[in-house]
């Protein structure tokens, strides 16, 4: 009986042992502004997709932002994302001409936490941190203002905040000033305007009714 109960009794330490052993050789989780305190270790983080890239050999450069801190991540591995998604990726800190960078050797370190497709940002948030949103594709709610030729302007719901959008003009006529819409489309500022400006170019922009 006693050899009974010292093996359950060491079964039950080497679990623990392995299971603490396990959360030591875990990467530990870093903010985008600290990687380069951790050159040559594995870590896990997290940020918006601003900026994609592929290598003439296949690979994926991908650049992300969050809080106002960015970093390129050199995937290995092509996978499906856009700009505009949050993604949670897990890889080993290296220097690259000078600038610190995340490895990922295996595609699925790579999460994505939310599609860019799946939150809905109020036009006030945009004001408030656009450069954190420049340059990636965009879902916003409001109502249709003015209407031009090639754009409209999209006002906030419980604010004065205004953006414009340009659009299709034979797509125009379900556009109404005083509509309630969702609008997709991607981010960006014209210099030559000195504007921002959300503009629908790709199948997976354009503007619907809300409910």
């Amino acid at each position: 009986m006693n050899l009974k109960y010292y093996s359950v009794l060491f079964s039950i330490l080497g679990i623990s042992f392995l299971y603490i052993l396990t959360s030591f050789c875990r990467p530990v989780y870093v903010d985008l502004s600290e990687i380069s305190n951790y050159e040559g270790k594995q870590v896990v983080t997290k940020g918006r997709i601003i900026e994609i890239s592929e290598t003439q050999y296949g690979n994926q450069i991908i650049t992300i932002e969050y809080n106002n801190s960015t970093a390129k991540v050199f995937s290995e591995e092509k996978i499906n994302i856009e700009y505009g998604d949050i993604i949670e990726t897990k890889g080993k800190i290296e220097k690259y001409n000078d600038i610190f960078e995340i490895v990922v050797e295996n595609k699925e370190n790579i999460h994505i936490l939310e599609r860019w497709d799946n939150i809905t940002l109020p036009i006030w948030q945009l004001s408030l941190e656009p450069n954190r949103y420049l340059g990636t594709n965009v879902k916003v709610k409001g109502y249709i203002d003015d209407i031009y030729n090639s754009f409209f302007h999209l006002k906030d719901l419980d604010t004065e905040h205004t953006i414009l959008v340009s659009h299709s003009t034979k797509n125009a006529f379900y556009l109404q000033s005083g509509k309630e819409v969702i609008v997709k489309g991607l981010f960006t500022y014209e210099e030559q305007n000195l504007r921002y400006i959300i503009k629908l170019y790709d199948d997976k922009h354009g503007v619907s009714l809300r409910g």
